[in-house]
């Protein structure tokens, strides 16, 4: 929850993904196994995307742009906590205060910025 000029506002963070496109059933409240589609804008509208457009959706999908691809030779020590810090405080990041008292993994964690596997 967050405050947004004196009234309560509910916010969902979705960030991108690798394994886009994504799909969402036709029916959410459906008990059973509902059929799953790829919606696109349109205008103010949202549809179903078929034929050309669901082609174009995957081409576009399977390419990872620059600021979203991962370094796999990163290492925690190569980041700077400071300047870490400096960014949070300057978009007013929550994660700010936290710098402090988590380890950097888990504010990176948090930032989607330390994915991967465990091992």
């Amino acid at each position: 929850m967050e405050e947004v000029d004196g009234k309560s506002v509910l916010v969902i963070w979705c960030p991108a993904g690798i394994n886009r496109p994504y799909s969402v059933p036709e029916n959410v409240m459906a008990k059973s196994m509902p059929k799953e589609y790829f919606y696109v804008r349109s205008g103010t509208s949202s549809i179903i995307a078929k034929g050309e457009v669901l082609d174009e959706l995957r081409e576009l999908a399977s390419r990872v742009p620059f600021d979203e691809r991962g370094n796999p030779d990163i290492r925690l020590e190569g980041i700077s906590t400071l300047l870490l810090r400096e960014y949070l405080v300057k978009v007013e990041s929550k994660l700010a205060s936290d710098i402090n008292t988590k380890p950097l993994q888990e504010i990176l964690e948090q930032m989607d910025l330390y994915v991967g596997p465990k091992e």
